[in-house]
């Protein structure tokens, strides 16, 4: 089976919301964790995924960093939201984090950045108010923090919400203060908790972004900051929901003006594209400079609902000006080029989905599958993931591949008998198809296919009156 793809971690981790951080000669990946099938955001206790800056398909987590059941959340029965972390000055690790709804940031530390982490208490003013209930402070909503070169620590916190039905519904979970002016920033002292400077305003939302050159791509949720060549990036989940996009300072805590799209994750905005390429949802992530190159993490709905996330990423390209270069979703991820061994691939690596209605925004909540019969969708089943109701006319979609030449592929699947085509464009035109008679158990079916060109997509697609289910697809010579 191939080994670096997107998602970039094994089959089944349901990590979104990645904070990507270099300590050492390893990559460190903090994000909530959500449960193949589950009904809500992040239900699982906290894990951090880390891998070899040399080798990023080679990631391993030595277990729970931080369980749900703690102490502000005795019985377990609450969320634990997108973290973040950074090395104090005592060298250790602090993780900064939110239980839902309670209006609080909790801290951790670690001796080690992959913990296992011990709650040590929550951020503060200096009366030692927590921060989040004090007049004027925003809803305490995914930490971001960042360690100057300084030695100044500071902390970004904020969800911006415009839409009056949602804030009355966070009203009733006893949320405080939700409001669209974007998020705040604080510098904390030494002992990492104390709130030195502010908060302040940082990055406008809906409410104040007119005129600020924000317009369109506000301040919505997820914080997070980095320092690249001495700029300062602000990185967010813009009032797009569906895309990053970063602004750039000369400082941590002020003047940030809007530099652009990092990615999206459905494709809209790259080049120009207008039209989501897969129904999707909101996401949340961040750039890291690893081994001489940038990276952005961020992450992709399943099965129907907002709340079952897989972190996905790409290599990005920073411009001599220090702008990035908006990226498009590749199969290959963090691999930096198109696959081009003969191996098996597996199905739920596509990065185009689309049915016979038009895509759209999933929902939040429990799967959905009756509300979109005509669309195919991944699913966690028996231990593996999997491509579902691949139904008449859907197309899953897998880019790129290196191959130029005529090969064999095999698909592995079953279901409803009908034909299988395979294409280079998702309208199918030219496609080259195979009969399939139809299989309640694996069954393949090959055919012979023309790559045509480097970089080549390809493109799935059933033609009959069922659905088929595919596991896999195998490149043979």
């Amino acid at each position: 089976m191939i080994k670096s793809m997107n998602p970039y971690l094994p089959e089944g981790i349901y990590v979104p919301d990645g904070e990507p951080h270099v300590f050492g000669d390893r990559v460190y990946v903090y994000g909530s964790r959500d449960l193949p099938n589950g009904h809500s955001f992040c239900m699982g206790d906290y894990e951090v995924w880390s891998a070899p800056i040399d080798d990023l398909s080679n990631w391993s987590c030595p277990g729970v960093a931080l369980k749900k059941r703690k102490e502000k959340d005795p019985f377990g029965a609450n969320c634990m939201w997108a973290p973040d972390v950074m090395q104090g000055p005592d060298g250790r690790y602090y993780i900064y984090y939110c239980f839902a709804w309670q209006n609080l940031i909790c801290v951790g530390v670690s001796d080690k950045p992959d913990g296992p982490y011990t709650y040590i208490g929550v951020v503060r003013h200096k009366d030692g108010k927590p921060y989040g209930h004090k007049k004027g402070d925003r809803h305490c909503f995914d930490p971001g923090c960042l360690r100057d070169d300084d030695g100044k620590n500071y902390l970004y916190s904020g969800y911006s919400c415009d839409d009056p039905g949602i804030k009355f519904l966070l009203m009733l979970k006893r949320a405080r203060n939700i409001g669209a002016f974007g998020n705040q920033v604080m510098r904390l002292g030494e002992d990492m908790m104390t709130i030195e400077e502010g908060p302040k305003n940082l990055i406008p939302g809906k409410a104040n972004g007119q005129g600020t050159g924000f317009e369109g791509h506000e301040f919505y949720e997820a914080s997070s900051m980095r320092k690249f060549n001495g700029k300062y990036y602000a990185i967010y989940s813009s009032s797009q929901s569906h895309e990053l996009a970063y602004a750039i300072s000369d400082y941590p805590d002020r003047d940030f003006v809007f530099g652009g799209v990092l990615c999206s994750n459905c494709d809209i905005g790259y080049e120009g594209r207008t039209e989501p390429i897969q129904d999707y949802g909101n996401t949340h992530g961040s750039v890291e400079f690893i081994n001489g190159k940038y990276y952005v993490f961020y992450h992709r709905q399943t099965n129907f609902t907002e709340n079952n996330r897989q972190g996905i990423a790409e290599e990005i390209e920073m411009d001599k000006d220090g702008h990035f270069k908006m990226v498009e979703m590749t199969s290959y991820g963090l691999r930096g080029k198109p696959f081009d061994e003969y191996d098996v691939y597996p199905a739920y690596i596509a990065v185009a989905l689309k049915g016979k209605s038009p895509n759209r925004k999933v929902i939040y909540g429990k799967p959905a599958y009756a509300k979109f019969p005509d669309h195919p969708y991944f699913e966690y089943r028996d231990g593996h993931q999997l491509l579902c109701n691949l139904c008449d006319g859907a197309v899953a979609g897998y880019k790129y591949f290196n191959f130029d030449k005529k090969v064999n592929i095999s698909i592995k699947l079953k279901g409803d008998a009908g034909e299988i085509l395979l294409a280079d464009n998702p309208e199918m035109e030219g496609a080259a198809s195979a009969k399939f008679d139809g299989s309640a158990d694996w069954a393949d079916v090959e055919m012979p296919y023309e790559f045509k060109g480097n970089k080549a997509p390809l493109y799935l697609s059933y033609k009959g009156s069922g659905a088929v289910t595919v596991i896999s697809f195998e490149i043979k010579k």
